[in-house]
C-alpha cells in the first residue's frame, strides 16, 4: 500500500467533506458550513498559507484519514509562541494499523513550526 500525507489544498474542500461526512459523524457542522471549515482551517494572521491547516492522508488517491489544525498565538505569561489545536484525527477503519495516523500527526509535529499544542 503506497501512503501519501500532505497538507490539503483548497480544492480539497470536497474530499474532505465527504470523509467528514462518511466517518467522522454524517452532517458534521464543517459539511454543512464551509464558510465555519475555512475560517477553523483556512488561512489566518497565524497560518500565512494558502491552503488548509488540515492534513490528508491517501492511498490509491482515495482520502483514507484526516488531521485538522487550527492554529493560533498561545500567550503564556505574557510570551508568545505559535500554537495549533488540533481536531478531527481520524483514520478510515480498515487503515487503522497502517501507520496513517501516526504520519499525519507527524505532518504537524515536525514539518509546520508549531511550537505547543
Amino acid at each position: 500500500m503506497t501512503l501519501e500525507v500532505a497538507l490539503a489544498a483548497r480544492a480539497d474542500y470536497g474530499e474532505i467533506e465527504a470523509f467528514i461526512d462518511r466517518y467522522w459523524a454524517a452532517g458534521h457542522i464543517y459539511c454543512r458550513s464551509r464558510e465555519l471549515f475555512d475560517w477553523a482551517f483556512g488561512p489566518s494572521p497565524e497560518w500565512r498559507q494558502d491552503g488548509y491547516c488540515f492534513a490528508l492522508a491517501r492511498s490509491a488517491g482515495e482520502v483514507i484519514g484526516i488531521l485538522g489544525g487550527t492554529p493560533f498565538t498561545l500567550s503564556r505569561f505574557g510570551e508568545e509562541t505559535k500554537a495549533c489545536w488540533l481536531a478531527n484525527w481520524m483514520v478510515a477503519p480498515r487503515y487503522r494499523r497502517t501507520g496513517a495516523g501516526l504520519r499525519l500527526m507527524r505532518t504537524f509535529s515536525h514539518n509546520l513550526g508549531f511550537e505547543v499544542f
